[in-house]
């Protein structure tokens, strides 16, 4: 039975938000995710529902069934930059056009004010990130932010996202700009055949570069990420700060 002050959190997300369900595919280096840490932040206990897709976009969380929530979190935005998804105009936000990065997450925004229409929505945007390798499959790769990308920066996109949060009423969170995370210091280096490469020979990689050894991001070469794009234990908490303070806030009022 939940208690009278614990408050349901529903949280929206990719791979960023699953792993704080299935931490063992961070490969041990994380023991919890940023939303375990920003519980853990903030004065009142919540029970949080995982709404997420490894993997996931925009247009694939419009597909998932949405639950009652005392308030939501929607960390989506960096699979659609890599997928080449066009961010589009506030135009297609107020038309609720499905296909732009802003018109499905006004859809998504509409489908929650539609079970919840008080609940706070905490919008926010996907932070930089360094070279890609997933831990279990170094085929599994991805370039960093730092240029843009099908002709769209990823900062592109995550202002984008500021911008619409505003228009539609939510809460902007902009751990894209407030965490500090960037392309170079997302990893310290990235290691190949004994030499530790540093973000300007690690940009220089091409996408179908074979990495050795297999999975070249060793504990040391943790900074805000551990593999380039998924939030290390310093990275989550960076996250949490930003979150817990904008969910805090939100609640004094």
């Amino acid at each position: 039975m939940k208690e009278n002050n614990t408050k349901t959190w529903v949280a929206i997300g990719d791979s960023f938000t699953y792993i704080d369900e299935f931490l063992e595919e961070t490969g041990g280096h994380l023991k919890k995710g940023y939303l375990t840490e920003t519980a853990e932040l903030l004065p009142f206990p919540v029970d949080v529902k995982h709404l997420a897709i490894n993997g996931g976009s925009t247009l694939e969380l419009l597909d998932v069934p949405l639950v009652p929530g005392d308030f939501y979190s929607i960390l989506l935005g960096t699979n659609d930059w890599w997928g080449r998804r066009p961010i589009g105009t506030l135009e297609n936000a107020k038309n609720h056009e499905k296909g732009t990065i802003l018109g499905n997450l006004s859809l998504l925004i509409q489908k929650i004010r539609a079970i919840a229409p008080n609940a706070p929505i905490f919008l926010m945007n996907p932070i930089e990130r360094s070279r890609f390798v997933y831990c279990f499959d170094q085929t599994n790769t991805a370039l960093d932010s730092s240029a843009p990308w099908g002709g769209q920066r990823l900062s592109e996109v995550a202002d984008a996202i500021t911008d619409l949060a505003k228009w539609e009423g939510a809460v902007p969170v902009d751990i894209h700009k407030e965490t500090g995370i960037t392309p170079e210091n997302a990893v310290n280096f990235l290691l190949y055949k004994g030499k530790k490469l540093s973000f300007p020979e690690i940009h220089a990689l091409p996408l179908s570069f074979t990495f050795d050894p297999a999975f070249p991001y060793p504990k040391e070469a943790e900074n805000f990420t551990f593999d380039g794009l998924h939030p290390s234990p310093k990275g989550c908490k960076a996250i949490a700060e930003v979150l817990a303070k904008a969910i805090k806030s939100t609640f004094a009022d």
